[in-house]
C-alpha cells in the first residue's frame, strides 16, 4: 500500500512540474493588439456579453477606450478622448 502512495505522489509531482515548466499559450491565438507607443494601460474590464473593454492614457492627457469583440478577433468599438477647449463636442474622424 505504501508503495502505491509513494508512486502516486511521485506521479503527481511529475505532472505538476510538467505543467509549471510548459508555457501556457492559447491554441487559437491569431491576433496581436498593437497600441500607440505613448499609451499606458489604465484598466481592463470584462463586459457581461464576453467583450473586453481596455482603457489607455496617452502622454498628452488623452484617453483611448477600446472594446474587443466577444471572440477577441476584432475591435468592436474605439473611442479617443482628447482634451479640448470650450464645450464638449463629438467630431467624426472618418475611416
Amino acid at each position: 500500500m505504501a508503495v502505491l502512495i509513494v508512486l502516486g505522489l511521485g506521479l503527481l509531482f511529475y505532472g505538476i512540474s510538467q505543467q509549471v515548466t510548459r508555457p501556457a499559450t492559447p491554441s487559437g491565438l491569431t491576433k496581436q493588439l498593437r497600441i500607440p507607443p505613448d499609451a499606458t494601460l489604465l484598466s481592463s474590464t470584462p463586459l457581461p456579453d464576453g467583450r473586453l473593454m481596455l482603457t489607455f492614457r496617452g502622454e498628452a492627457g488623452d484617453a483611448y477606450i477600446i472594446v474587443l469583440a466577444a471572440d477577441w478577433e476584432s475591435i468592436s468599438s474605439r473611442l479617443h478622448i482628447s482634451p479640448a477647449t470650450g464645450d464638449f463636442r463629438l467630431d467624426s474622424l472618418g475611416d
